[in-house]
């Protein structure tokens, strides 16, 4: 078996390491796409009570909205409050979901919303498996390279 040299060490810790951040950010985004999209969590249906635009840092700002969780238990019986990210109007009805850390998310209501929620851990996920092969060719690489 041949040795290692010092950069395809090098090559293959970089790989490693942002394949590893990658696998994280595919958990996190999958934990707030797949709720977001409908796919995961459980449902509720919430009715916004008020909202207020908060700062998001860079500049950026996002609105969070306190809302009031409509119960099955006969006409509008509320069963808990909510925070939720949310751009409608105030006094909307809408369908949230939990994600796996306990907050709330929007299910998104259009198509191109729930493609974007799938698109980002399928990247991610893509991105990870693109820097494991990156760690197998660091490592299997001809030295003289």
């Amino acid at each position: 078996m041949r040795r290692l040299t010092r950069r395809q060490k090098k090559d293959a810790v970089g790989f490693l390491l942002v394949g590893l951040m990658a696998l994280g950010g595919v958990g996190y985004t999958a934990g707030l796409g797949l709720p977001a999209a409908g796919i995961s969590g459980e449902e509720s249906r919430v009715r916004v009570l008020h909202c207020e635009t908060k700062g998001g840092g860079r500049g950026g700002t996002y609105t969070e909205c306190a809302a009031e969780r409509i119960g099955d238990g006969g006409a509008g019986a509320s069963s808990g409050a909510v925070k939720v990210r949310y751009e409608g109007a105030i006094g909307d009805v809408i369908a949230v979901r939990t994600t796996p850390w306990g907050s709330h998310v929007a299910v998104h209501s259009d198509l191109l919303g729930q493609a974007a929620s799938l698109a980002v851990p399928l990247f991610m996920l893509m991105l990870a498996a693109g820097c494991g092969g990156g760690v197998v060719w660091a490592l299997r690489r001809d030295p003289a390279e």
